[in-house]
């Protein structure tokens, strides 16, 4: 029987969602990613509602992020799965300029014991050496 995707109770539910960190909770069914939650806060640093958020999230489309930094986003998202605990850098367009984001992954085990990945991240902000690129 195939897992199920975790359903987050109302008060788990609306804790994450105003964590006062951008954070993103996730859970790998059979290998494959879902986001299941976005915290406000991650949805004002990236400058997208929670519902397109996600949407983007859960079809594993990497147009926002800086091509020379999909391989190493996608090690990492391998990684969170084997490690306790993860992080990287990498950049990811934010209203059209590119912003280094510091992303850390923990791997936490809920009552019913699915295991979750909670990400935070921490906008190091924009990335002028690319930008001036552009204008060269």
């Amino acid at each position: 029987m195939a897992e199920a995707l975790y359903q987050f109770t109302d008060q788990e539910r609306a804790l994450y969602e105003k964590t006062p960190l951008p954070l993103l909770v996730m859970q790998v069914i059979d290998g494959e990613y879902h986001a299941l939650l976005a915290s406000d806060e991650y949805c004002k640093m990236v400058g997208s509602d929670r519902e397109s958020m996600l949407e983007y999230l859960n079809h594993h489309s990497f147009g926002r992020v800086y091509p020379a930094d999909v391989v190493r986003l996608a090690t990492f998202s391998a990684s969170a799965v084997k490690y306790p605990q993860c992080h990287l850098t990498y950049r990811l367009s934010i209203k059209g300029e590119y912003h280094t984001l510091f992303a850390h992954s923990k791997r936490i085990k809920t009552e019913d014991g699915t295991i979750l990945f909670l990400v935070t991240y921490f906008d190091l902000g924009n990335d002028q050496s690319q930008q001036d690129q552009g204008t060269k």
